[in-house]
Parts: structure tokens; C-alpha cells; sequence
């Protein structure tokens, strides 16, 4: 190493960090729809997404609802598995204010500020097409 490093005490160099180990975290939302179409989103809560919307969480409530779709996506050391579930006609939780929740149109889905994951969520779940439909 000498005859490559002009360092005279390499035991001083900056130590590289330990990397950190990768977490598995699970996301379960729910995908609520009217009557005349429209579904919900609610406004993402923490400090990373501010401004953005999202599919609401769900908590214990959906246990034995069918599931939509699940998906897998990684933001830094994590990795997510995200499972939508279909919420029961009429759902909707109480929530502190209603501002932070809103009902939309499809056709409006691309206009909202939503994160990748749940976008992708979005688009699978109003575009493609359905044995009922």
C-alpha cells in the first residue's frame, strides 16, 4: 500500500459507516369508492411527503376484507410491501377534519399529488379493466 498512498498514518484515514441493514415494513391501505365513482385519498401525515396524498391507512377494521393488489417498492433501507384492500360500500372512518380527507373523481386521479407507490396503486386499480366491467 505504501508504494501507492502518500498517507503516513493510515490507521487515521475516515472509516467507512456501517451500512445500515435493510427493514421490511408492511402498508395496508384501503380503496374506497361511491356510488358516482369517486374515491378516497387522504393527505400523507409525516414530514418526508408533505403535500401529497395518499391511499387512507387502515387499521383493524379490514381484517377479512379481500384483498386488491399487493405490491413491493424500496425508499432508502427500506423495503415495503404494500396491500390494498378493498373497502365495504359506505366506508369511511371518522377522521379529526374532513380536510384532510377528499373524494375524486378518476379522471382527476392524475392531477393530485400523489407518491409513486401509490400511484401506480391508482392507476392499476381505475384503468385497467375488470371481469365486471
Amino acid at each position: 500500500m505504501a508504494t501507492w498512498c502518500a498517507c503516513d498514518q493510515p490507521e487515521n484515514l475516515p472509516k467507512k459507516k456501517i451500512k445500515r441493514p435493510v427493514e421490511n415494513l408492511k402498508e395496508s391501505v384501503f380503496f374506497a369508492r361511491r356510488q358516482d365513482g369517486k374515491f378516497l385519498v387522504e393527505r400523507e401525515t409525516g414530514a418526508r411527503r408533505t403535500g401529497l396524498f395518499r391511499l387512507p391507512l387502515t387499521g383493524e377494521e379490514a381484517t377479512g376484507w379481500p384483498v386488491l393488489l399487493e405490491t413491493k417498492y424500496c425508499i432508502t433501507r427500506y423495503r415495503v410491501t404494500l396491500t390494498c384492500f378493498a373497502a365495504p360500500d359506505g366506508f369511511c372512518p371518522p377522521v379529526e377534519t374532513d380536510d384532510d380527507r377528499i373524494w375524486c373523481l378518476p379522471e382527476e386521479a392524475e392531477l393530485l399529488p400523489v407518491a409513486t407507490p401509490y400511484r401506480k396503486v391508482l392507476r392499476k386499480l381505475l384503468h385497467e379493466p375488470t371481469l365486471d366491467a
